[in-house]
């Protein structure tokens, strides 16, 4: 026995539909687009894919600098001396790491010239 009254059946507005899907291209259809795009590519920068065509020779990148192992430690200080310390390395445009290491250096440790960098920022060329 079915007590529930039956509903009336929904009215659909089309405008109310979602719109239907693209179908996918087959994969067929992507390669040839990426072909078509690395040749664009290679024609513009003077290469062909098939290797017939040379492009113009660029000199050999320079070797980049190696970074020395580093090793790091945690230093407590009093605050006065951060302080003159941070002053300083800003007065000379350096780090406090730097002034640490030309303090080694300059005591008699032995601290490479190369290690001896004022200011270790990355720049853009």
């Amino acid at each position: 026995m079915n007590t529930k009254a039956s509903r009336p059946p929904l009215k659909v507005d089309e405008d109310d539909l979602l719109p239907q899907r693209k179908p996918l291209p087959s994969a067929r259809d992507d390669d040839h687009r990426i072909l078509a795009a690395a040749d664009q590519l290679s024609a513009r920068h003077g290469a062909l894919r098939d290797g017939s065509s040379h492009a113009a020779t660029s000199p050999p990148p320079a070797p980049s600098r190696v970074p020395p192992v580093t090793a790091s430690w945690k230093l407590v200080m009093p605050e006065y001396l951060d302080r003159d310390l941070s002053r300083r390395a800003a007065d000379r445009r350096v780090t406090k790491s730097f002034l640490v290491l030309e303090a080694l250096a300059q005591s008699g440790y032995d601290v490479r010239p190369e290690d001896l960098i004022g200011d270790r920022r990355r720049r853009r060329p």
